[in-house]
C-alpha cells in the first residue's frame, strides 16, 4: 500500500491532552448509539432508520468496517463518536477516506476555530449562495486523549505534500497505511490556524467520555473570515 512503508520512519509521540471538536449544533446532542448496548441493536436501528433516510445505507456499510472490539456503544457521546466514522463526506478528509471517517479534533479551541471556519466556508461555496448573512451556530466537543500517535509535525517541509492545502490524496495513502499498521491516529500541524496542532483519532475507545463545552456562531459578512462569537446560556 502506498504510504506504507514510511510507517517505520515516522517518530510516535505521546498525547495526554484536552482536544477540542466542532460541529453543527443542529445535530441532536444524544442520538441511538448513546441508546444501544450491543452490535446486534445498533445494527437494527440503523436498518430501520434505513427505511426513511437512504444515507444510513453507506453508513452502515461503514458501522461493518469498524472491529467489533472498537465499537463505542451505550455511553454519553458514543452517536457523536461513532458518527464521525460512519459518516463522511465525498472524497473524505486529510487523513481518511470515503471508506471509513475518523475523529478530527484540535489541542486548542483556537485551532478548532479556524480549521471549522475553513470547511463550512468552502461547503457554503460549493453550495453556490450568497453566503453574506449566512449564520451557523456549532457546540464543542470536548475529550481528553492519552495515547500514543504517530506525529507528522516535523515532516511540513520534507513531506510538503502531506500538508497540500487542497490534494488529499498523498496524506490519505499515508494515513491507510498506518491504519492498516493499528495506528491510533496522527498527530500534524494545523494547515489553518499558524501554531495549532490537530489530531485524528482512528480509534473510537480512546475518546470517551465526551463532554459538551461551549457554544460559537459563525456570521458570514464580506469575505471568507466570519465573525465569530461565543454563545451563552445554550445547553
Amino acid at each position: 500500500m502506498p504510504g506504507a512503508e514510511l510507517n517505520d520512519n515516522i517518530p510516535v509521540k505521546r498525547i495526554s491532552n484536552i482536544t477540542h471538536r466542532l460541529i453543527n449544533s443542529r445535530h441532536p446532542a444524544v442520538g441511538v448509539f448513546d441508546k444501544v448496548a450491543t452490535r446486534d441493536q445498533a445494527i437494527a436501528a440503523m436498518l430501520v432508520e434505513q427505511l426513511t433516510n437512504p444515507r444510513h445505507t453507506s453508513a452502515s456499510e461503514r458501522f461493518f468496517r469498524i472491529p467489533e472490539g472498537e465499537l463505542v456503544l451505550g455511553k454519553p457521546g458514543a452517536t457523536f463518536i461513532m458518527g464521525a466514522f460512519i459518516h463522511t463526506g465525498e472524497g473524505g478528509g486529510r487523513f481518511h477516506t470515503e471508506e471509513l471517517g475518523a475523529w478530527y479534533a484540535s489541542l486548542s479551541i483556537e485551532t478548532a476555530l479556524r480549521e471549522m471556519a475553513h470547511h463550512q466556508y468552502i461547503r457554503l461555496k460549493k453550495s453556490h449562495m450568497d453566503i453574506n448573512g449566512t449564520i451557523i451556530q456549532l457546540r464543542e466537543l470536548v475529550a481528553r486523549v492519552n495515547a500514543d500517535f504517530h506525529d507528522l509535525c516535523d515532516l511540513e517541509r520534507t513531506r510538503p505534500e502531506l500538508y497540500d492545502a487542497n490534494d488529499y490524496s498523498h496524506s490519505q495513502s499515508l494515513a491507510n497505511g498506518l491504519r492498516s499498521a493499528n495506528s491510533n491516529g496522527i498527530c500534524y500541524k494545523s494547515v489553518r490556524h499558524m501554531g495549532g496542532e490537530n489530531l485524528v483519532v482512528f480509534k473510537p475507545p480512546l475518546l470517551p467520555p465526551i463532554q459538551q463545552g461551549d457554544h460559537y456562531q459563525y456570521e458570514w459578512c464580506k469575505d471568507s473570515e466570519p465573525v465569530i462569537s461565543k454563545l451563552t446560556n445554550i445547553s
